[in-house]
Order: C-alpha cells, then sequence, then structure tokens
C-alpha cells in the first residue's frame, strides 16, 4: 500500500504531508496500514468505519477504552474534525 501511494505522488508530484489520505475500514488491518502511512509522513488522515467518520466527539467512543483501537485512531488522525459518512 505505501509503494503504490509513494509511486502514485510522485507521478503527481506531490508528498505525503501535502494529500489527505481517507481510509474506509478501522479493523486490524486497516489500522496497521494507518500506521505505516502515519509513519511515512502522512499528517491529514480520515478513517471510517461502519458508523462514519471516526473522530474525537462520536458519541461511541465517549466510554471507549483509552487503549482502544478505536480511541487509539480518533486521538491520531482527523486533525480537521471531519464528520458524517464516506457517501457525504
Amino acid at each position: 500500500v505505501l509503494a503504490a501511494l509513494t509511486n502514485a505522488l510522485r507521478v503527481v508530484g506531490k508528498k505525503i504531508e501535502d494529500v489527505r489520505v481517507v481510509m474506509s475500514g478501522a479493523g486490524a488491518a486497516g489500522t496497521a496500514i494507518l500506521k505505516l502511512l502515519l509513519a511515512a509522513g502522512a499528517e491529514r488522515a480520515v478513517v471510517a468505519d461502519i458508523h462514519g467518520v471516526v473522530h474525537s466527539g462520536r458519541t461511541d467512543l465517549v466510554d471507549a477504552a483509552p487503549d482502544s483501537p478505536l480511541r487509539w485512531i480518533a486521538d491520531n488522525t482527523n486533525p480537521e474534525n471531519l464528520t458524517g459518512t464516506l457517501k457525504e
């Protein structure tokens, strides 16, 4: 995934830190790929799951354990605090 994104960005002349990365899926594989992209320099990542965009104000995350993977995603992505679904 990282190699494909790196090559695509090279073709269009952009850097990973300058683009928004949008991911569908916040399971184990999606979280692992997300961590890889963040380590590579992605700064504007947004992740959506079955309930919509993962953000710090989502009601199902209020009571989530601090070590919850979704809580980690909410705390480390979506700096613009976007809400809604991928369709929106």
